[in-house]
């Protein structure tokens, strides 16, 4: 329910340690002058053998069963910080300090999910189930858009698929704005998860989803092995090369292909 370890985020993602450090900084002595609706800024420092981190927390609401969980991600978009929540939730923190839920959502599925558990009585890590990361792209055309990799539930086939969606975004006045085509995929891996009872467990954990654009039109994604090791359950993905899971996937994103 909280914004946190910005500025490791952003010194891995973006190769900028110190403009997030900056922003949280800002945000704590209330500069520039924060709004009215403006959400209060908790810091806390760690103190290890190796080095301190320092870590800033701003609440972002409440939870509900289908919200909450693992995973979520952070990316720079204009002045503030675009948070992708753990289920798909999108919220735009301004450097005012002031937090605004978007009127979007990453297509998860998730309530089919959870109305799956229910009728069936059967029991996943709902927490393991979650979006993984985003990364923000130029569109070609003097725009850009959001890519989020997350898990999705396939209904039909009763499993959980490891899923690229990209929906058009911009900025106006200040804050964000998305395509009116909605939400799109960018890609899917082959290789649908089963869930439990079918298989020991879901190690949605273990589906990785980092992203980069290494070139443009393309990016990189490495895609978790979800538990599927040939040990603690079969078949064994990364050694499997008909199978995109435990891979990394260079991804053309004019055309899906990986």
């Amino acid at each position: 329910a909280l914004v946190a370890g910005i500025a490791g985020v952003f010194a891995q993602k973006a190769g900028l340690p110190g403009r997030a450090l900056e922003f949280a900084r800002q945000l704590m002595d209330g500069l520039p002058e924060r709004s009215a609706d403006a959400q209060p800024v908790e810091r806390n420092v760690y103190m290890t053998a190796l080095l301190d981190v320092e870590e800033f927390r701003i609440p972002l609401g409440p939870f509900g069963r289908d919200q909450s969980g693992q995973g979520g991600s952070i990316v720079p978009l204009g002045d503030g910080l675009l948070v992708v929540e753990p289920k798909g939730r999108l919220d735009y923190v301004s450097l005012q300090g002031s937090v605004q839920a978007l009127d979007q959502r990453v297509p998860m599925n998730t309530e089919a999910l959870v109305s799956w558990m229910d009728s069936t009585q059967s029991t996943i890590q709902l927490q393991f189930y979650r979006t993984l990361d985003s990364l923000i792209v130029p569109d070609g055309a003097g725009g850009q858009r959001l890519l989020v990799s997350h898990h999705r539930f396939n209904a039909e086939n009763t499993c959980v698929e490891f899923v690229i969606s990209e929906i058009g975004l911009g900025m106006e006045q200040g804050e964000p704005v998305f395509s009116t085509e909605g939400w799109r995929d960018a890609f899917v891996a082959n290789g649908c998860v089963p869930v439990p009872p079918a298989v020991q467990m879901f190690s949605g954990h273990e589906a990785g989803g980092r992203m980069i654009q290494h070139r443009p039109g393309r990016i990189l994604v490495a895609v978790g092995f979800m538990g599927f090791d040939g040990i603690l359950m079969s078949p064994a993905a990364p050694q499997n090369p008909q199978i995109e899971l435990g891979k990394i996937v260079e991804i053309d994103l004019a055309t899906g292909r990986a």
